[in-house]
């Protein structure tokens, strides 16, 4: 993602044109490619040539450097975390109206919104409590969504709401689990990713769509687009590929109702392998450290994209994504050839001034890059 094909450039430069020849803005036009990434886009219009398109599509929207940005909300970008817009969680909201109990998967804005007006029972089950706390939220229960949902709540609710990571596998293991507990006679919401975002992302919508049949009754796409804030890790990536970090994500929404009656109890089955990320706080920021791989060979840290401690793209598929042990909310992908060395670093971190003693045992590029990660990390802004 965000390096396009040569082969794709001529057909993505093509609809391009199109659109601007309809006198859509810049911002209508990178929405209505169904997903490609803006990153991508200006891409391929440099490697096409195609100036004139390139201004029509960015001139508005394009971001100069060196600029200092500010960091509202420090997402996770392990469990590739977007979150909707107030008015698609508004939307969502008015949709979920009439049903008595409501599970949300994955979806703590909308779960904000629901437990504030207070008409239904509300219950979320999301892995990341960087929003919410189950001390003081009862009703969210911090967990893996795929597999790690009680069999208590088996049948438990009138509507399921989920909003899985935009890739294959894990998006039918959650809808498998949204039919183990939605209620016979319930319902199901859950977004599906828009085609443009992978060459392989067409055909998974067909493969879902076919699985949502073979699981749910009145299966259907709903008109209304889903739409996302753009998160902390990607707004630096778009910000240091020169383009200001919009809400550019739109998504459909799957509707469904169940099959099951009230005497089935057989559900279907579907797991995912996991990885173990470790989170720690660096000043503002938040870092992620994989203690489940293998480790690195060769420096203590380095760079997984060619000049820079900065990913190109938030997408688990980019290569640079995969060889990645250390990941941001701001957007840094490093390797590690020792993540348990590497926490104990960084729990040494009490304040800003320890930055620099700390790194002293480290030595050439792994010392000037931890020292980078954690200035980068510890204020509310970054210096792009």
């Amino acid at each position: 993602m965000n390096k396009p094909e040569k082969s794709m450039v001529p057909s993505l430069v093509e609809r391009v044109r199109a659109f601007s020849a309809n006198k859509l803005s810049g911002v209508q036009i990178i929405q209505a490619l169904n997903g490609v990434h803006p990153i991508e886009i200006r891409a391929a219009l440099l490697l096409a040539g195609e100036d004139d398109l390139l201004k029509s599509v960015f001139d508005n929207i394009a971001a100069d450097l060196p600029r200092v940005h500010e960091i509202i909300r420090e997402d996770n970008p392990v469990l590739s975390f977007w979150s909707f817009t107030a008015q698609s969680a508004a939307h969502l909201a008015k949709m979920a109206k009439g049903f008595k109990s409501v599970a949300l998967l994955g979806t703590p804005t909308l779960y904000s919104v629901l437990r504030n007006q207070r008409a239904c029972e509300v219950h979320l089950f999301e892995r990341d409590d960087y929003l919410l706390r189950e001390e003081t939220a009862p009703s969210f229960h911090r967990c893996e969504v795929s597999t790690g949902i009680p069999k208590s709540f088996n049948n438990g609710f009138d509507l399921v709401i989920g909003d899985p990571p935009w890739y294959f596998d894990e998006y039918c293991a959650w809808l498998t689990t949204a039919e183990r507990i939605v209620r016979p006679g319930g319902a199901v919401m859950f977004v599906l990713f828009p085609p443009g975002i992978r060459d392989t992302a067409p055909i998974e919508r067909e493969h879902i769509l076919g699985l949502a049949k073979k699981l749910f009754k009145d299966v259907r796409l709903s008109d209304v687009p889903v739409e996302y804030e753009t998160p902390s890790f990607e707004q630096v990536q778009m910000i240091r590929s020169g383009v200001l970090p919009i809400n550019w994500r739109r998504a459909a929404l799957l509707v469904a109702h169940t099959k099951r009656d009230e005497n089935d109890t057989q559900f279907s089955n579907r797991t995912i392998s996991t990885e173990i990320w470790a989170e720690r706080r660096v000043g503002s920021g938040r870092l992620f450290v994989n203690v489940a791989g293998l480790p690195a060979s060769g420096e203590f840290l380095q760079e997984v994209q060619t000049g820079s401690r900065f990913l190109l793209s938030p997408s688990r598929r980019d290569p640079a994504r995969s060889r990645a042990n250390v990941v941001t909310s701001r957007g840094h992908g490093l390797r590690c050839s020792d993540p348990a060395e590497l926490l104990r670093l960084i729990e040494r971190l009490r304040d800003a001034d320890d930055i620099s003693s700390v790194s002293h045992s480290l030595m050439g590029t792994s010392q000037a890059l931890f020292k980078s990660l954690a200035f980068d990390l510890w204020p509310r802004f970054i210096c792009l």
